[in-house]
């Protein structure tokens, strides 16, 4: 009986150990996961940022691009009006 109980207790001192193993590995997979996790949400919102900037850049430089189009415009305008006085008034001459 004795010989039994000793046999039952060195079982249930193994199991213990290769529970407290799995456990461990199991405690480090997660820790993993989470700073995997971590990681993605750091980049995730490190690209979301990057994208912001940029479509506002974009956005400052469509406004930019739009303003100097109708300086242009403005200014072709003037110079065809004037054009056109010229010949007409070289045409009245």
């Amino acid at each position: 009986l004795l010989k039994d109980k000793e046999v039952s207790n060195r079982q249930l001192e193994d199991d213990l150990t290769n529970c407290r193993k799995e456990l461990q590995i199991t405690s480090e997979r997660l820790r993993q996961i989470e700073q995997d996790q971590h990681a993605q949400v750091t980049q995730s919102e490190s690209t979301t940022n990057y994208l912001e900037r940029r479509i506002h850049e974009l956005d400052k430089t469509i406004r930019e691009l739009t303003y100097e189009k109708q300086q242009i415009m403005v200014k072709y305008d003037r110079e065809l009006t004037d054009l056109r006085d010229t010949y007409e008034n070289q045409v009245d001459l």
